[in-house]
């Protein structure tokens, strides 16, 4: 989809150092400065494509460029999990090139290529909340293009207990009306995600880990959220107690067993098989690079 965006950044922000207001906000460390994030998380799918622009290995889901001390991310490249096929997830709907620029308690995500008017394409925005907690992500119609038809700006805020994330709620706003949903977020006991947007996940209770990073299913209308995970923003979503070992969906195309999980010497997942999506080549690895 493609949205308009609800809140103008002048080109002032792209001036501002990426260091300011990248240290921690209240109790939630700064996932963009964190020692403890994903650099690149890589599905294998489509890894023998080829559309150009984009190479082999595009990034998908995604991967972080950073700034010259190697701390502090600037950049994202990402791509986003849905029904369609490669050569439409590498257009510019599903496709996208971002810089990201934190100026307080705002996070802004500006498309890295300028449009022909020269002014710098703000396409999110994203406020924190006084625990450093994504509270909203304003977006133009960039982030949702699962609506083929009447794209519209999109309001995402986000809703938590016991600093966790429950609830998201979505606003699609046209010219005439303004489209509602709330979807819940659900946890078992243990911490780790059971089901959301249509996506359920099974777990090994015999089996934890010390840092994971799981990022599965069908994400259509959900892109905002999906992209703030990417950064780093909901590690109870991301990163459960124990391991993963299946998913399901409402497309046959993600459900499956989730198997050879890998761990590094710190005890980091860095690799593991998918059920292979839409490929029909049975499971794939999926690659988890850690900064």
């Amino acid at each position: 989809m493609k949205h308009i965006l609800l809140a103008a950044v002048g080109s002032l922000f792209l001036f501002v150092s990426c260091r300011k207001g990248m240290e921690p906000i209240g109790q939630f460390q700064n996932p963009l400065s964190s020692d403890y994030q994903v650099a690149e998380y890589h599905m294998t799918e489509y890894d023998n494509e080829n559309q150009p622009p984009y190479p082999n290995h595009f990034p998908y889901l995604f991967k972080k460029i950073y700034d010259h001390s190697g701390k502090t991310v600037t950049e994202i490249d990402c791509s986003f999990d849905s029904e369609h096929n490669f050569y439409e997830l590498t257009n510019s709907g599903f496709y996208h090139e971002f810089k990201v620029v934190q100026h307080g308690q705002t996070v802004y995500l500006i498309n890295k290529q300028l449009p022909k008017s020269n002014i710098p394409d703000t396409v999110a925005r994203i406020t924190l909340n006084l625990y450093g907690r994504p509270e909203s992500c304003s977006a133009n119609a960039e982030l949702t293009p699962d609506i083929a038809r009447d794209p519209s700006p999109i309001i995402q805020h986000y809703f938590y207990r016991n600093n966790m994330v429950t609830a998201v709620k979505s606003d699609f706003t046209n010219q005439v009306t303004t489209n509602t949903y709330l979807d819940s977020l659900h946890y078992d006991n243990n911490g780790n995600l059971m089901s959301f947007n249509g996506n359920s996940f099974q777990y090994d209770y015999t089996r934890t880990a010390k840092q994971q990073f799981y990022c599965h299913g069908y994400m259509g209308l959900q892109e905002p959220f999906y992209l703030l995970q990417y950064l780093g923003y909901f590690p109870e979503v991301n990163s459960p107690t124990n391991v993963m070992i299946h998913i399901d969906n409402v497309y046959d195309d993600w459900a499956g067993a989730l198997t050879n999980h890998k761990f590094d010497r710190e005890g980091r997942l860095i690799s593991y098989n998918w059920p292979g999506g839409a490929s029909l080549f049975g499971d794939l690895p999926l690659t988890i690079t850690w900064k």
